[in-house]
């Protein structure tokens, strides 16, 4: 790949064999043809997988967002059409709407290693970078990326040579994360949906984390362990209730004279997620009365968490009452969370047992998804986003500005030697927001120590 001034033109990624110029001197188009349209265009198949290393490929097509890519060209349509027509692209032609885009893949011809290639169009890098570039007055994170942070290039292509060879998309989406690291073409982006911080750093494969350095430092992340099912314990302290800033969320009644209500109410007391530039539109999550306890599932539920043994028990009574055997965390977690997440009508064996084994938890969480099942996840992520960036990040800052400091989601990431201090923050703000002492991890981002401990008691 190329490596030249990135400061008047955006670099895309196109197939080492692709000759665009030549297919469109022998097959001229029929309509109105810009040639940075169509090399922005036919990046997205290698970059948009790129771009989201959790997004799920089916027979290699890349679900491309048609109202994102009109917003930026046009005519979209007639020139992914000629791509098809002249043997570049192919369409899977699946469509459900608000569930899956079409999928577009090359042809096995330009299947092939990528190679970089300049647009210049202001109008076309504007939009495409309009997103990129939102900070939401984040500079306390943002400042990091600069020419400090570098990857070893050689030793991670070496990587991906010897792991995704037999893979082309993989490889070449990891290629380009790699790229854009080494070649300091930085995206930083706070998303409108659960305010998530995404960056260069938030998509790099866990597995080529050790290659980064910040001035030559090694890299080490203090993690949440159970995260999502840790903050989802807000929802049921005594100390703390939610005004959430997003528009047509649902409620948690305070109606005392309900039956079905897990807790009496009493004076609500809040714990306000606020972001720059949203609107305050809130939802409030009512909390026990004093003196009433809150049920035995819950106290259950929520010593499991603290204890970071939630997942354990869960596979436990797994093996024990549906005789199943995860082989793995990642497959206890991959049964767990559709289980909270999935719609109320969702049913499987795992449901069962979770309703059984938390009826008054599995009841906030469907009150909450009584609208749309994504209410609670996004919540959450809210909650961990606020807490992450606004709260923890921002104290770090003030106490230690000279400190740097990157996230991942719910993980905070410096430098080797200052895992120590952050655990101690993390673990201070944390539990003024919960109530409960988070159970953290420490990652040390090295060849030789890239493995997961127990982070040190504070």
């Amino acid at each position: 790949m190329c490596k030249d001034n990135k400061n008047i033109r955006l670099p895309k990624f196109l197939p080492r064999n692709l000759d665009l110029e030549y297919i469109i001197a022998k097959n001229p188009p029929d309509f109105e043809y810009k040639r940075d349209c169509a090399v922005y265009i036919l990046s997205l198949i290698n970059e948009i997988p790129a771009n989201n290393k959790d997004l799920k490929i089916k027979h290699g097509f890349v679900p491309v967002n048609a109202t994102i890519l009109k917003n930026r060209v046009k005519d979209y349509k007639v020139y992914l059409n000629y791509f098809i027509n002249n043997g570049i692209l192919k369409c899977d032609n699946i469509f459900k709407k608000g569930k899956k885009s079409k999928g577009y893949k090359y042809t096995r011809k330009y299947n092939t290693k990528l190679k970089c290639i300049y647009i210049f169009k202001r109008n076309l890098i504007k939009k495409i970078r309009s997103k990129s570039h939102k900070n939401h007055n984040y500079q306390h994170l943002s400042k990091w990326f600069n020419e400090n942070l570098t990857i070893d290039r050689n030793a991670a292509t070496k990587y991906i040579e010897k792991n995704y060879k037999n893979n082309q998309l993989q490889y070449n989406s990891y290629d380009i994360t790699i790229w854009k690291i080494d070649n300091k073409e930085y995206w930083f982006n706070i998303d409108d949906t659960s305010y998530r911080l995404h960056t260069n750093l938030t998509n790099l494969k866990s597995e080529l984390r050790k290659f980064i350095r910040y001035k030559g430092k090694i890299l080490v992340s203090i993690d949440i362990a159970n995260s999502q099912p840790y903050f989802s314990t807000v929802l049921f302290s005594e100390k703390k209730a939610i005004f959430f800033n997003k528009v047509d969320k649902p409620q948690i009644s305070n109606n005392n004279n309900n039956t079905n209500n897990i807790h009496t109410t009493n004076k609500t007391q809040t714990h306000t997620i606020n972001h720059n530039n949203t609107p305050k539109h809130h939802t409030t999550f009512m909390l026990p009365k004093k003196g009433k306890q809150v049920k035995n599932d819950v106290r259950h539920y929520i010593s499991l968490v603290e204890s970071g043994y939630l997942y354990n028990f869960f596979s436990t009574q797994c093996k024990k009452k549906l005789n199943i055997t995860f082989r793995s965390r990642r497959e206890v977690k991959d049964a767990f969370f559709p289980v909270i997440y999935g719609s109320i009508s969702y049913m499987t064996d795992y449901k069962i047992l979770f309703k059984e084994l938390f009826p008054c938890v599995l009841r906030v969480f469907n009150e909450i998804k009584k609208t749309n099942k994504r209410d609670l996840p996004i919540l959450l992520q809210t909650i961990e986003s606020d807490i992450i960036l606004g709260v923890i990040c921002k104290r770090i800052d003030q106490e230690k500005p000279i400190l740097p400091i990157f996230t991942i989601h719910d993980s905070v990431v410096t430098t080797s030697g200052n895992e120590k201090y952050i655990a101690t923050v993390m673990e201070e703000e944390l539990f003024k927001l919960t109530g409960l002492k988070p159970k953290l991890t420490i990652e040390y981002w090295s060849h030789r120590n890239y493995k997961s401990k127990n982070a040190m008691s504070v």
